[in-house]
Order: structure tokens, then sequence, then C-alpha cells
């Protein structure tokens, strides 16, 4: 991500990661998020993307790794891959 003042830049093309989250009972919930922003915007996503499913759960930790490129599909555009969260806003 480049940031210019109080503007952001999306990457020139979108990453794929995957977003880990601890909850207080001790349990472990990941979801894979395709974005054309930094981790931290997937991280995001993927908090929102639980409050949703399970509003009574309490994260009390998120981790990220990232998993590459998104893929593309023979036209050149990109490919989002099954299951993948993204932010409808981005695309």
């Amino acid at each position: 991500m480049i940031c210019h003042s109080d503007r952001v830049e999306a990457r020139s093309w979108p990453m794929r990661y995957e977003v880990r989250l601890t909850l207080s009972d001790g349990g472990l919930c990941s979801y894979n998020v395709t974005t054309w922003h930094d981790e931290a915007n997937a991280a995001e996503i993927g908090k929102r993307r639980h409050a949703y499913l399970q509003p009574d759960d309490v994260v009390t930790d998120v981790g990220s790794a990232e998993l590459g490129r998104a893929p593309s599909n023979p036209d050149g555009t990109v490919r989002i891959e099954r299951g993948d969260l993204i932010d409808r806003m981005e695309w």
C-alpha cells in the first residue's frame, strides 16, 4: 500500500491473505481474504465477517499470513478463489 498524505492507493494487483482469529474460549477460526490493500485491511475484513456470522464470539487475537498474489483468469482479470472474502467496495 502506498500512502500519500490522506489518501491510500491500492496495489497494482490484489493479494490473498489467511486471517486467523483466536477466540476468548480458546477456539480458532480462519478466513481467506483477497484485497487490493494491505494485510491490516485483510484482517479487518476477516474480523467483520466473523462478527457478522458469530456476533457473540469475542476475538482476543488476530493474525494473518500472505498467501501470494491473487490468481488471474485467462483474459487477465483477477480471479477470486471460491470462499475468499472480499470488500465489495474495492471491486
